[in-house]
C-alpha cells in the first residue's frame, strides 16, 4: 500500500498544494512520518512544511524531531527566497 501512495505521489508538483496533502494525512492509511517528510521535502519543501505542520497542529506531535525539522525548513525557504528575491515563499 505504501508503493502505491509513492507512485501515486509521483505527479503531485502538478498537483495543489491542498490537493496533495490529502493524499498522505488520510486517516485510513497510517504512513511513517519521517518517510514521508523525506518524499515530500524532495518533492517540494511547501509540501514538506505543511505536512510538518499537519503533524504537529492536528496529529499533536510533541517529537522534537518534527519541531526541528520544520524551523530547519522555515530557515532553508527563507535563505532561499531571500537568494533568488522571492517575497512569497509561503
Amino acid at each position: 500500500m505504501l508503493r502505491w501512495h509513492w507512485r501515486s505521489a509521483a505527479s503531485i508538483s502538478s498537483v495543489r498544494l491542498a490537493d496533495a496533502s490529502k493524499i498522505f494525512t488520510s486517516e485510513e492509511v497510517e504512513l511513517p512520518p519521517q518517510h514521508v517528510a523525506n518524499f515530500l521535502e524532495g518533492v517540494n519543501r511547501k509540501f514538506c512544511a505543511r505536512y510538518l505542520e499537519f503533524l504537529i497542529e492536528e496529529r499533536h506531535e510533541e517529537s522534537y524531531i518534527y519541531h526541528d525539522r520544520l524551523a530547519e525548513l522555515y530557515l532553508r525557504m527563507t535563505l532561499d527566497a531571500k537568494r533568488t528575491g522571492d517575497a512569497g515563499i509561503c
